[in-house]
């Protein structure tokens, strides 16, 4: 079975996708087969996710819980720190507004109506204004915290990390998963091409008792995300998933390959329809049908170096097969899932009636 069946008395959860900046992307970085010098100015989106009546970290107590899955960017370049707004200027052009929060004012929301914010990945594109959400706690997934404060060995320049990112917010990170999410990657190596440059802005954080290593973020329950069902778990395709709410209605899903940490939502919005939030699992739909597929590119150094947008190809791979194998075994069993990623642009035109304040 490749979802569970509605429980008795099953809640169900909206969605609202809405825009959090926009980014320009070269096409032959993220997928193939693309033309080689175009670039495509895409959404950052950001999700809206409401539950009836759920209660999560002391937040909600039975009234409307309220959810956000990813930031996107900034909403002034220079709330990045220095050496990322170097980096960005390759993404040009870039729409920082409206920003999330201001997406959230238009729609009639405030900061202080955001219970919990679960982040996709840490990159500079998905994690927006923290600072802007000091009353939320932020979810993050295994071994995120330690890629912002000790970034990454042998990673693109897509891979500059902020270590005091979360220094004003409640953080809590998903609980390691049974097998480490591996740290390999086929990009060039830093000591060999110093434009592929990784790591850090600032010193490592503490490191708590129990392994999680901060800078100035408050880890609340010692850092840990306790849930109704503590332990990763099977769901379909995927070997580990989090029901976050404890009612079937959310699924946290560790998405491996693109980034330490990356994590994916399945969440139920009726009986028979689901809605997959993929962050960076893929860009483009047509890499699930496999019309286009994860790419390669040569080190712009000249270093003949490969790079790869991914940290883990192969497990990016089997992340986005997974995702193909959920849709096409859920159609057979008549349910719907609906994947909508983060930076697919033919989808943000082809949808501009169904995003906030509608729903999915």
């Amino acid at each position: 079975m490749a979802l569970p069946p509605p429980r008795e008395g099953q809640n169900y959860v909206t969605v609202s996708p809405f825009a959090a900046g926009h980014i320009t992307l070269p096409e032959y970085i993220f997928y193939a087969p693309s033309n080689p010098t175009s670039k495509v100015l895409v959404p950052s989106m950001s999700f809206l996710i409401q539950h009836p009546k759920a209660s999560l970290f002391g937040q909600g107590q039975g009234n409307i819980f309220r959810m956000l899955f990813d930031l996107g960017v900034r909403a002034e370049p220079s709330r990045y720190v220095p050496v990322l707004q170097k980096h960005i200027k390759s993404r040009s052009p870039i729409k920082h507004r409206p920003s999330a929060l201001d997406s959230l004012v238009s729609a009639g929301f405030s900061a202080d109506d955001i219970n919990a914010i679960a982040i996709s990945h840490v990159h500079w594109d998905h994690h927006g204004d923290p600072e802007d959400f000091r009353n939320s706690t932020f979810l993050l997934g295994p071994g995120a915290t330690e890629v912002l404060n000790n970034g990454l060995p042998g990673t693109g320049n897509h891979s500059v990390f902020d270590p005091n990112l979360y220094q004003m917010n409640k953080v809590l990170e998903f609980e390691p998963l049974p097998e480490a999410p591996t740290t390999s990657s086929s990009c060039c190596p830093s000591e060999v091409n110093p434009h592929c440059i990784t790591g850090t802005t600032g010193t490592n954080g503490d490191v708590l008792d129990n392994g999680y290593s901060h800078t100035n973020a408050s880890f609340v329950d010692g850092g840990k995300v306790e849930t109704q069902s503590s332990a990763w778990r099977r769901l379909g395709p995927f070997p580990h998933t989090l029901d976050l709410l404890g009612d079937g209605s959310v699924y946290v899903v560790s998405a491996p390959g693109h980034l330490p940490g990356h994590i994916n939502l399945l969440c139920r919005v009726s009986p028979t329809k689901w809605i997959y939030l993929g962050g960076d699992t893929f860009h483009d739909r047509r890499m699930l049908t496999g019309e286009k597929w994860i790419t390669t590119y040569p080190d712009e150094s000249g270093s003949g170096r490969t790079c790869c947008i991914h940290i883990d190809k192969e497990a990016a791979q089997r992340s986005l097969r997974r995702v193909s194998e959920l849709i096409k075994a859920a159609e057979e069993e008549g349910y719907e899932v609906e994947p909508v990623v983060a930076h697919d642009v033919v989808w943000w035109k082809e949808n501009q009636h169904r995003l906030l304040p509608n729903t999915l």
